[in-house]
């Protein structure tokens, strides 16, 4: 099973300075920040980037008709093609893994698709309804910490849908209306929940499901 626990850049710069790196937080971050901004032109002005784990590479998305085609928003679109690096190529080689079976009906999320774009696995419009397909993701429990949320992969915090915004709830589908004013960002969405094979027998405590997937908030 893939750990999913979700970790930003003020976790890995502490991390670093506790096995022993020379230096401070303060220092550490704002050189991060500056090789991002450095990172980020060059990405925009065409250069393929090998920065951190992987290769920078924009891209465009679309079919383009004639020679002169004309750019249309509505069918083409910029990218940026992320692929691993060497190092983290060869790291992945000595990854254990260890195979203990498929639960029948485990529970996962599956398909997160945003009504008001057409977008699957993308983004989440602020204020507009959201599509939520997998397995035993049910919002259902009496713990307090059950329910849906999403998460601020820059600052970490959980946004938590209020139940009056849900439409339907059910094992296999979860339909919600995205809070209006949710900030611009990436986010990680999660259901907690205390549903189980049955939707009528609820498990003891609570479990996180946790989609694989980065949403947009633009």
């Amino acid at each position: 099973m893939v750990n999913l626990a979700s970790i930003n850049e003020d976790t890995l710069i502490n991390r670093a300075l506790n096995h022993g790196f020379n230096g401070n937080a303060e220092s550490m971050k704002a050189a991060c920040n500056a090789l991002k901004r450095e990172a980020l032109q060059a990405v925009v002005r065409g250069e393929i980037v090998n920065f951190g784990l992987g290769h920078l590479l924009l891209d465009v998305e679309g079919v383009f008709t004639g020679d002169v085609a004309d750019w249309d928003l509505d069918k083409h679109k910029l990218v940026v093609t992320v692929t691993a690096s060497k190092e983290l190529r060869e790291a992945l080689k000595t990854v254990p893994v260890h195979g203990i079976g498929m639960a029948p009906d485990q529970a996962a999320i599956a398909q997160v698709t945003d009504v008001a774009s057409g977008k699957v696995n993308e983004e989440i419009t602020p204020g507009g309804m959201v599509n939520v397909k997998g397995s035993r993701i049910k919002i259902a429990g009496t713990d307090s910490a059950v329910g849906l949320f999403l998460t601020n992969q820059d600052t970490q915090d959980a946004v938590q849908i209020p139940t009056t915004a849900i439409g339907l709830n059910e094992p296999k589908k979860i339909m919600f209306v995205a809070p209006a004013d949710l900030a611009a960002g990436t986010y990680l969405m999660s259901v907690i929940t205390q549903c189980g094979s049955s939707s009528v027998r609820l498990l003891n405590a609570p479990h996180t499901v946790t989609f694989n997937r980065i949403l947009t908030v633009k």
